[in-house]
């Protein structure tokens, strides 16, 4: 089979109630729609994320909740067009994850963890792994889940809202920049962010 072509499915089937949902991954190739192929782990708490990667040896990144609450990742291998066997980011979220890729193989997720607090990783590839992010003056505590956005320059964006207003976060050239607090009238319950490409 040809390496993925950037359209990649996770499925989560739900044919077993009693002892949660095992993920499937469909991929489609030059070659046209794969069989699924079952990871074996069981998923709970939603659907899993997933993102198209370049720049690096993997061509796609599926992130999920296991058994155990905590999050793990899986990854394609653009060469031998194999999973990579589950890695734990060691957080149970209270949030379900948002995703984003960046250039050379790279992506970031961000949650809250089980205290509320904003919970943020950079995934560097199949040697380096996920490593935990602090976020510049993150003094806020979020009142809603946190969104994150990023785009083709390797750009990306962080936003939570919390009770005095939205706080927001730019990552670029592989690190944080200011932090910005935009104060509203009432306290928002959600925020969404988008880049240009």
């Amino acid at each position: 089979m040809a390496p993925v072509s950037g359209v990649l499915t996770a499925a989560v089937g739900l044919d077993r109630p009693d002892a949660g949902s095992l993920l499937a991954i469909e991929q489609h190739s030059a070659q046209g729609w794969a069989s699924p192929v079952l990871v074996g782990q069981t998923v709970v708490n939603g659907p899993p994320r997933i993102v198209g990667l370049t720049g690096g040896t993997e061509d796609a990144l599926v992130v999920f909740q296991g058994p155990d609450g905590t999050l793990a990742s899986i990854a394609h291998d653009a060469t031998t067009l194999a999973w990579s066997s589950p890695r734990e980011l060691e957080v149970t979220p209270s949030d379900a994850p948002s995703l984003a890729p960046l250039p050379g193989g790279a992506a970031l997720l961000v949650t809250r963890d089980p205290q509320m607090n904003p919970y943020v990783t950079l995934y560097g590839g199949p040697s380096a792994g996920w490593t935990p992010q602090t976020l510049p003056n993150a003094v806020q505590t979020p009142t809603g889940p946190l969104t994150l956005a990023s785009n083709a320059c390797g750009n990306a964006i962080v936003g939570y809202p919390f009770a005095e207003g939205v706080a927001t976060f730019p990552w670029s050239g592989g690190a944080w920049g200011t932090a910005k607090v935009f104060p509203v009238i009432e306290a928002p319950q959600f925020v969404a962010a988008a880049m240009r490409p």
